[in-house]
């Protein structure tokens, strides 16, 4: 993630590997309502964007062509679209009213009383003995679920629209092994600390919204799978409080220190607790408090990162067991219902297949991804020994 002024965004929103550079000028001129020429567009390519890595002039001055096309480990895959921008800025531009300060002092006030009246007053054994006699209800909790998860991407949207930005698409990939889904605010960061926070909040504050309404709604009802889904909410918003990796936590805290690319600074900064070397320049462009803050991130990321893996390293054959035996049982429960035309039973069981094989998906990728950057890395290093030895030969 890089953080760029206007002109260059529309610049580079206007490099597409084919247009020369007469052609790109136009393009610009027209979003920017200004006469911008060739030379301006060669000048902002080569002294701007080239050094990024985001961009690079082809023959000189025929056509520019994105580059940096490197995939962080900790980054979305096999990404598809869900909802275009189009009909999200409409959404967006409806449901922008919610954040206004009214509603919002009403909503936070009153998921806070919910809550109270929730915890006093009902009881929560009921409802989950309710669950596991009807297991099948598990699946009206997913279901609610997901769509608290949209409408939390509709969050983010809605609060980047009303702080004057235009949202991008709503889509979906796996991070890390997990599914997730993600909402292009990129033109948020025009805004200023204020507004690119309430965009980041911005999809907690409408799990608040969805906790409000299924809290409602079990009041009325009174139906076990209202309750769960509330308690799934509330998980979920502290799942995204996480700073650890790129949740919510992770950008909130970005735009508090004033860094919008924390992982950016891991490398520097590990690099200067080793003995005889120093922080790397970028970290020490930073000023005094922000690196102090910066740096304690790093170490807590990198701590509670290498736990998480040296866990999975360690429980990794018990995983792999209870795995192959969970997926064995959902294919016994799968041809059981078919033979007796079960239609319920065969969509929950090849829902659970399904859900039992997207982690193994995630982790594929995500082993592939590391395997292809240390190669990457690898060979760039034999090269630069290459390069080494021979300039020592031609001395």
């Amino acid at each position: 993630m890089v953080q760029i002024s206007r002109l260059l965004y529309v610049v580079l929103s206007a490099v597409d590997g084919r247009r020369t550079l007469t052609e790109t000028a136009q393009v610009v001129s027209a979003e920017v309502d200004r006469s911008v020429s060739e030379a301006n567009i060669a000048y902002l390519v080569e002294r701007k964007l080239e050094p990024l890595g985001l961009a690079s002039l082809r023959a000189g001055v025929e056509l520019a062509v994105r580059c940096g096309t490197h995939r962080p480990v900790l980054s979305l895959s096999v990404r598809r679209t869900l909802l275009s921008e189009t009909m999200v800025r409409r959404v967006a531009a409806v449901l922008q009213y919610l954040f206004l300060p009214l509603v919002v002092y009403e909503m936070v006030h009153g998921w806070l009383f919910l809550d109270y009246w929730l915890i006093t007053h009902v009881d929560g054994q009921r409802a989950v003995a309710a669950m596991a006699a009807t297991p099948s209800l598990l699946l009206v909790v997913l279901i609610l679920s997901l769509l608290s998860m949209a409408f939390h991407e509709l969050g983010h949207a809605a609060a980047c629209r009303y702080g004057g930005a235009n949202p991008g698409p709503i889509g979906m990939g796996i991070y890390l092994i997990w599914p997730a889904l993600y909402t292009n605010v990129t033109d948020a960061y025009r805004l200023d600390r204020k507004g690119r926070l309430r965009t980041d909040l911005g999809g907690i504050y409408f799990n608040v919204i969805s906790i409000i309404a299924l809290g409602v709604a079990y009041l009325i009802t009174e139906w076990p799978p209202l309750l769960m889904a509330m308690i799934v909410g509330h998980l979920e918003i502290l799942q995204q409080l996480l700073p650890i990796v790129r949740l919510d936590g992770y950008f909130i805290l970005g735009d508090l220190v004033g860094v919008p690319d924390l992982f950016g600074y891991m490398k520097p900064i590990m690099r200067g607790l080793i003995p005889g070397k120093g922080t790397g320049a970028k970290a020490m462009a930073l000023t005094r408090r922000t690196r102090v803050l910066v740096r304690i991130w790093v170490l807590l990321t990198v701590i509670a990162l290498g736990a998480n893996l040296c866990t999975l390293v360690v429980r990794a054959p018990s995983l792999v067991g209870t795995l192959v035996n969970s997926c064995a049982q959902q294919v016994n429960a799968l041809r059981q219902a078919t033979d007796s035309w079960n239609g319920g039973g065969m969509f929950l069981a090849g829902m659970s297949l399904f859900t039992l094989m997207i982690p193994v998906i995630g982790l594929t990728i995500t082993l592939i991804r590391v395997g292809r950057g240390a190669g990457g890395a690898l060979k760039a290093r034999v090269s630069l020994g290459k390069e080494k030895d021979l300039a020592r030969h031609a001395l």
